[in-house]
């Protein structure tokens, strides 16, 4: 399995300079006055989405509850070097995972708080196994890597066309932000499609769990890319053939939530863009409450 504990260790991110140019950064800080959470959150975005999507939606809300918020674009272009990886690793996703504590190193920042979006949960749970000293809580939203085993055709149909039938998004606005995406670097997508559909990340999120990490689950509950159907089929599965332990021990809160896959970033059929973003939050708040060590 590609994506086990097992391949990865924290030697293998090693960029020449940085994975992710300053200017592709977004940091967005309160003042002190407003700010009410001492640790950041680091916000990982999904497959084909920019940063501006994420400032314009998720990132403010999040940043109006008090939070110092951080997100990135990923480069569209290796930049890690592989000549030293098995040739058998997701070297995208394994570029992705590198990028968001590349991300953490810049700013400064020791410890933080992150949630993650579709193909972002799969990068975030990578890069918390390498170096699970940097992260406190984690909430995966819709995240690649919990349905199983799937195909690239049948995640391709699903993505650009079940999906898009539920959304509401200007189709001007997804038309261009996509084709930039893909124009950046066609083989790279590729690449990234396929080891999003092989992706399983199960045996990640119990690591984590026993490592001391808070972990929560979103799904929607019209997700047309990673079913929630599909995801409670698998764990299911994976529970009667004991490859994964019972859910209080993996997971510490799995929620469903009215919406589409892109309801996250505003995309979905309510319209409504800070429904999603708020509810996350409010999950986030409440693992950070679980895990907050008591005062002697």
């Amino acid at each position: 399995m590609k994506f086990s504990p097992e391949s990865l260790d924290r030697s293998m991110i090693k960029p020449e300079g940085n994975i992710v140019d300053e200017k592709d950064i977004i940091d967005v800080d309160p003042d002190p006055e407003n700010k009410k959470f001492e640790t950041p959150v680091m916000v990982v975005q999904g497959w084909g989405r920019n940063g501006e999507t994420f400032r314009k939606r998720p990132l403010e809300v999040l940043a109006n509850q008090g939070r110092r918020v951080l997100a990135f674009d990923s480069p569209r272009k290796i930049k890690i070097d592989t000549e030293q990886l098995p040739p058998e690793l997701p070297m995208e996703e394994l570029q992705k995972a590198g990028a968001i504590i590349d991300v953490l190193n810049q700013k400064g920042i020791e410890k933080t708080d992150a949630i993650a979006w579709s193909e972002g949960g799969l990068n975030l749970a990578m890069a918390a196994y390498m170096h699970p000293e940097r992260f406190r809580n984690l909430v995966l939203v819709e995240p690649a890597g919990m349905i199983g085993r799937d195909s690239l055709l049948g995640l391709a149909y699903r993505f650009c066309i079940k999906e898009n039938r539920q959304s509401k998004i200007p189709r001007d606005e997804s038309i261009i932000g996509f084709i930039k995406y893909i124009a950046a670097h066609p083989m790279m997508c590729l690449h990234e499609m396929k080891q999003i559909s092989e992706a399983d990340i199960y045996e990640l999120l119990k690591a984590l769990k026993k490592a001391g990490i808070g972990i929560s689950v979103v799904f929607g509950t019209s997700d047309q890319v990673f079913p929630m159907d599909r995801v409670q089929e698998t764990y299911s599965g994976k529970r009667i053939n004991g490859t994964v332990e019972k859910s209080d021990d993996i997971l510490d809160g799995f929620y469903s939530v009215k919406g589409t896959h892109g309801e996250f970033i505003g995309h979905g059929e309510k319209l409504e863009p800070e429904v999603f973003p708020k509810a996350v939050g409010q999950i986030l708040t409440a693992l950070e409450k679980k895990t907050e060590k008591p005062k002697t």
